[in-house]
């Protein structure tokens, strides 16, 4: 990205400190919501496994 803006092949205008601070902060943005997103499915996978094994475990003793 600096070599196109140096050689003018940018997207029509340089690529100032203002613009690559709001590049890097939604970038920061976008990194720190795919881990809440993250964080969010795998509480859920795990509360869904623990329900799963509860039930299996229901049926095991029901079966006895």
């Amino acid at each position: 990205m600096t070599q196109a803006n140096r050689q003018g092949q940018g997207a029509g205008s340089e690529l100032t400190e203002l613009r690559l601070a709001q590049m890097r902060g939604l970038a920061r943005f976008i990194l720190d919501s795919a881990d809440e997103i993250d964080l969010l499915l795998r509480r859920r996978r795990d509360a869904m496994q623990l329900q799963a094994t509860a039930a299996l475990r229901e049926f095991a003793h029901a079966a006895e």
